[in-house]
C-alpha cells in the first residue's frame, strides 16, 4: 500500500481554473514532485513521474491527456474516501462517496449488509410516474419523473435497474395507501 500524502486536512481547491492551464499544469508538476519527496519510489517510479512532468511542462495536448494521467497517479495517494479531480478548469481535491454494491442482499430489514443507514428502494412505471417502495417501512411514494428517481440514485446506469440503496431518511417519503 501506498503512503498517503493527501486527506480531510488538505481539502480544497488547489489550482483555479481562471489561472489558466499553464498554472494547473504547473500546480500539478509540484504536487507529483512532492510525491518524490516524501515517499520513497522505486526507480521505475521515480522515472515514471519524471516523464509525466516533462510532458506536462513541455506538451499541452487537447485532450488533457497529460492532466488525467496526473491525476490518476496523485489519486494513488490518497486517503480513502478523497480524490483529485478536475472540474470546469479547476484542480480540486474532494471528499468522495464511497462506493458500494448496489447487488448486494439486504438484509431482513431492507437494508444494505456493510452500509445500515442504507436501505433497498425499488420503483414501478405507472402511468408516466413511478411508484416508490422498500421493504424497509410500509407504504409507497409517488415520484412523478424519471430525472428525479435518477436524480435520488445519482447514477444513470443503476437507476435503469429499477432498483437502488438509498438513505434511510428517503423512508419518509413513504405513506401508506388508507384503507
Amino acid at each position: 500500500m501506498k503512503k498517503v500524502l493527501w486527506g480531510a486536512e488538505e481539502v480544497g481547491c488547489y489550482a483555479d481554473g481562471v489561472n489558466g492551464e499553464d498554472h494547473r499544469r504547473e500546480v500539478l508538476c509540484g504536487l507529483l514532485e512532492s510525491i518524490g519527496k516524501q515517499t520513497a519510489l522505486t526507480r521505475a517510479e521515480a522515472e515514471g513521474i519524471d516523464r509525466l512532468i516533462a510532458e506536462l511542462r513541455v506538451e499541452h495536448s487537447d485532450d488533457c491527456g497529460e492532466e488525467e494521467d496526473a491525476i490518476d497517479l496523485l489519486n494513488e495517494y490518497v486517503a480513502d474516501h478523497y480524490c483529485w479531480e478536475m472540474e470546469t478548469g479547476d484542480l480540486l481535491l474532494c471528499q468522495c462517496e464511497p462506493l458500494f454494491d448496489h447487488m448486494a442482499e439486504p438484509d431482513d430489514d431492507g437494508r444494505h449488509p456493510d452500509y445500515p443507514h442504507l436501505c433497498l428502494f425499488e420503483v414501478e412505471r405507472h402511468y408516466g410516474s413511478l411508484i416508490l417502495t422498500s421493504q424497509s417501512a410500509p407504504g409507497s411514494a409517488l415520484i412523478s419523473c424519471w430525472e428525479d428517481w435518477k436524480g435520488m440514485v445519482g447514477d444513470d446506469i443503476q437507476a435503469d435497474q429499477e432498483f437502488a440503496y438509498l438513505s434511510d431518511e428517503y423512508l419518509d417519503c413513504l405513506e401508506e395507501a388508507e384503507a
